[in-house]
Order: structure tokens, then C-alpha cells, then sequence
């Protein structure tokens, strides 16, 4: 079975990330998404991430995660820290910066 990518959160970040992995053109199996609850998103919800623990559909050997949480940065490290606990591993690609984003003087 090849590897799944699974988005952790359905909120606002969660678009701006979805597109990333759009323009990365990776060729991501983007399966779905979870969040407290669902979400405009248009992906797959698959329920809480406890829900998706239970679900055992997706195990750690078939699984990518992308962290999602966006200001919460107290809950980001609270599931980062759950699914590394569980085995998942989390993509990372790298850094990036928007289409629309705008970089002032003086940033490194």
C-alpha cells in the first residue's frame, strides 16, 4: 500500500498547507484530514485524531502526517508529541513562503 499523507487540523492553516503540497507537485496521496470536528476543507475527514488512532485503517507504516495547527502552538506540540509517541512520521519538505505573501526589508 503506498503511503498516505494525512493533514493534522482542518482549520484556515490548513488551506495554505494543502496548497503548498499542490505546488510542490510532488505527487502526494493527499488521503484526508483531522480535526475536532469537520471542516470546509475538501478532503476526506477522518474524525479526531483518537478517531483516526482507532480506525487502525492507517498505520505508521503507510502513513505521512503534515502538521496543520496554525496559532495553537501549545496543541501543535501536544499532537506532534501524540503521534510521534504513536510511530507516525511527519513530512517535511522544507520552508516556504506564499504567492501573496509580502517580505519587508530587513528580514532575513
Amino acid at each position: 500500500m503506498a503511503e498516505k499523507v494525512f493533514l493534522v487540523g482542518g482549520g484556515a492553516h490548513a488551506f495554505s498547507i494543502l496548497d503548498m503540497l499542490h505546488q510542490e507537485r510532488a505527487g502526494y496521496d493527499i488521503a484526508g484530514y483531522m480535526d475536532e470536528k469537520e471542516t470546509t476543507l475538501s478532503l476526506n475527514y477522518f474524525g479526531t485524531d483518537k478517531e483516526f488512532l482507532q480506525s487502525k485503517r492507517y498505520d505508521q507504516s503507510n502513513t505521512l502526517l503534515v502538521m496543520c495547527i496554525g496559532i495553537d502552538i501549545e496543541l501543535r506540540a501536544k499532537l506532534f508529541r501524540f503521534f510521534k509517541t504513536e510511530g507516525y512520521r511527519f513530512l517535511s519538505s522544507g520552508r516556504y513562503t506564499g504567492n501573496h505573501s509580502i517580505i519587508d526589508r530587513d528580514v532575513l
